[in-house]
C-alpha cells in the first residue's frame, strides 16, 4: 500500500498537510506517534518531488511527444 502512494503521487499532491495528518492518524494507534510523523514526513517530501518536479517533466515530455504520434499516424503508407 505505501508504493502505492508514489503513483498516485503523480496524480494527487500527497504532501500536503491534510494527508500527512490523516496518515498518521490512521497509523498511530497501532505505532505511536513518532514513527508515522517520520515515515509519512519522508513520504510527504517523497510526493512533493514527484508531484512537483518530476511529473512536470514527464507532461512536459508527453506534450512534446503528442503531436508527433499523431503526425505519424496520418502519413499513408506507414
Amino acid at each position: 500500500m505505501i508504493l502505492g502512494l508514489f503513483a498516485f503521487a503523480f496524480f494527487y499532491p500527497i504532501y500536503r498537510a491534510g494527508c500527512l495528518l490523516g496518515f498518521v492518524i490512521g497509523m498511530t494507534f497501532t505505532f505511536g506517534a513518532v514513527l508515522p510523523t517520520a515515515i509519512g514526513s519522508i513520504i510527504g517530501l517523497l510526493g512533493l518531488v514527484l508531484y512537483r518536479f518530476i511529473r512536470p517533466g514527464i507532461l512536459y515530455v508527453v506534450s512534446k511527444l503528442a503531436p508527433m504520434v499523431s503526425l505519424i499516424k496520418q502519413k499513408p503508407g506507414l
